[in-house]
């Protein structure tokens, strides 16, 4: 019992030393990079830095594959439990260590600028993340029944190391995952993505010798031309909404809808105010004057009488 435990213990530190060892050499490769201004060469002759992080992701994953192809044909030698009794597992959950492995370089070339205190401080990082591993699997959540809390799958070292463990103890079949393996085959994709994201952000806000720094917020500078859109959306619909509630307004006082007819009282006086009625003329024709050698007519306008309707008889203007 004690060597078939011994074993085990070897099996969970020298599978997670094997598959990890490639870590400190991703990151300083790329901490290389930065220190002798490669990088800045390359950004300053045009290369986009999503280009860039693209091509490390692609390159450290072909040298991640390769020792996970490694790993894979020495466990199958060897005959390992976790790769004889579950290797649909085991190939799932090395193909994502695969990702999580670039990722995490990125994440912590961004944290240094010297190639050999990058290298130093990641080794150290795998072999405290390992030996922290073990002690955790074998002393603290050992049992059965027993299982890492959740947030503690977002630091995906301990989270592939507890896979190792799991799979070493038990046989799992790929098409029933459940529990604490299941929770680490969704946790190792999902650190992935964050330590990417995490990357990026901080390779564009920390501080550098050559390039431009972005703002911390610079992820929410969309929102600069997104808010006066919907304001003046807002405003569109406001603005029918307004006219519309005008419209029901009126159409509620007015009874229903239908039109209201304008009533204008007509009274004589009206009548006398609004109508023209022309007069009769006079004509005259003026005495011969001994000095006008023809007589000139001379019209005059008699002044107009009103005719009330209401009246029986009719007055003629006097004509002179």
């Amino acid at each position: 019992a004690s060597t078939s435990t011994a074993f085990l213990m070897l099996v969970d530190a020298a599978i997670p030393l094997a598959t990890t060892f490639a870590l400190p050499l991703l990151t300083s490769t790329v901490t290389l990079e930065k220190e002798h201004k490669l990088r800045s060469l390359m950004v300053m002759m045009g290369l986009r830095m999503r280009w860039y992080w693209l091509c490390e992701w692609l390159t450290n994953t072909f040298i991640q594959l390769v020792v996970a192809a490694a790993v894979i044909v020495v466990g199958t030698v060897v005959g390992l439990p976790l790769v004889t009794r579950s290797v649909g597992v085991w190939v799932v959950l090395l193909f994502e260590w695969c990702q999580v492995v670039p990722a995490m370089a990125m994440l912590l070339s961004t944290m240094c600028s010297r190639q050999r205190v990058s290298s130093v401080a990641t080794q150290l990082l795998v072999v405290s993340l390992v030996t922290l591993s073990l002690v955790l699997n074998q002393y603290a959540f050992d049992e059965p029944g027993s299982s890492y809390p959740t947030a503690a799958f977002l630091l995906a070292p301990l989270a592939y190391y507890r896979g190792i463990h799991l799979l070493q103890r038990r046989a799992y079949p790929l098409a029933s995952l459940t529990g604490e393996m299941q929770m680490v085959a969704i946790m190792l994709p999902v650190d992935a993505l964050l330590y990417a994201f995490i990357a990026a952000y901080l390779d564009a806000v920390l501080p550098r010798e050559f390039g431009v720094v972005r703002h911390p917020l610079f992820f929410l500078s969309p929102c600069k031309w997104l808010l006066p859109q919907l304001r003046h959306r807002l405003g569109k619909v406001r603005a029918s909404e307004d006219i519309k509630a005008e419209a029901d307004t009126s159409t509620s006082t007015r009874g229903g809808g239908a039109p209201v007819p304008i009533e204008i009282p007509i009274t004589p006086t009206s009548i006398a105010s609004s109508s023209t009625t022309a007069s009769p003329s006079t004509f005259s024709l003026a005495s011969h004057s001994p000095t006008s050698a023809t007589p000139s007519p001379t019209f005059a306008s008699a002044p107009s009488t009103f005719v009330s309707p209401t009246d029986s008889t009719v007055a003629a203007a006097p004509h002179t």
